[in-house]
């Protein structure tokens, strides 16, 4: 019985205690866990070097599946989503002149294709459309000097009218309305990822000193943390699961100034 007991103990002092081959920052890596294990009926030296090789395989598995980064970054402005509002707020505050120069964008999705690659856009019922009215084009035009949207009007068709359907009516129920000539602009019509495509490019080609794009990088998490301990400000800190630049998952913690 007393024989009994010593192996037990044996045994659950090896599970806790932290093997030497690992360095410290293993044994406080969050990646390590221990798995359910019934212990065999055999002798306890043998109990306890398959507790340690079970534990280093997990180790060696986890870390091949999975990057982390524990580095806390910072920006000046980080602002999530890459569709025309998000790129049209980047572009805004790059000309703010508030000497914001270090801009995140960041988006889930993979980067939209080139504006003026027809190949992509030239079928426009593959793509949600939407109309840009008179403040749409105003808005356009005063973001960059006019230079912004002679780039997008090129990708836009005009339309001269609209149809319009009640809810439950058929096919050939619609009613059309046609616009008049007395109006100072004609609606302007574009797929909204190509929209999207305009502003990237614009922001690639005039705006990389003060903007940075990441796709296929989705937040996951923000909390608000004092910048320091001597007044109430706060800044937020976004976290960040990203496969840009490869298959594997990256996850950061970034703390932005201003969060949009």
């Amino acid at each position: 019985m007393i024989l009994f007991l010593v192996i037990i103990v044996g045994l659950v002092s090896g599970l806790h205690q932290p093997s030497p081959t690992l360095s410290r920052h293993h044994r406080q890596s969050p990646l390590i866990r221990w798995r359910p294990f019934r212990y065999p009926h055999t002798s306890s030296r043998r109990s306890s070097s398959r507790l340690m090789s079970m534990s280093s395989s997990i180790l060696n598995e986890e870390e091949t599946t999975t990057t982390t980064s524990t580095v806390m970054k910072s920006h000046s402005a980080a602002i999530i989503g890459a569709g025309p509002a998000g790129l049209a707020t980047a572009i805004m505050l790059a000309r703010s002149g508030r000497g914001l120069d270090d801009i995140h964008v960041y988006e889930r999705l993979s980067a939209p294709a080139a504006s003026d690659d027809e190949s992509v856009w030239s079928d426009a019922a593959k793509f949600y459309l939407i109309g840009l009215g008179g403040r749409g084009q105003k808005a356009l035009r005063e973001l960059d000097d006019g230079q912004l949207w002679d780039r997008v009007e090129q990708c836009c068709v005009t339309v001269v009218g609209r149809k319009d359907w009640a809810p439950g009516a058929g096919a050939d129920e619609g009613v059309e309305r046609i616009f008049g000539d007395d109006r100072p602009y004609k609606t302007k019509v574009i797929p909204r990822d190509r929209l999207s495509g305009v502003l990237r490019d614009v922001i690639l080609e005039s705006y990389g000193h003060a903007i940075t794009l990441h796709y296929d990088t989705e937040m996951t998490k923000v909390r608000w943390e004092r910048k320091d301990d001597n007044n109430d400000d706060e800044a937020a800190v976004i976290t960040l699961k990203s496969r840009e630049g490869g298959e594997n998952e990256h996850a950061s913690d970034i703390r932005c100034e201003l969060l949009v």
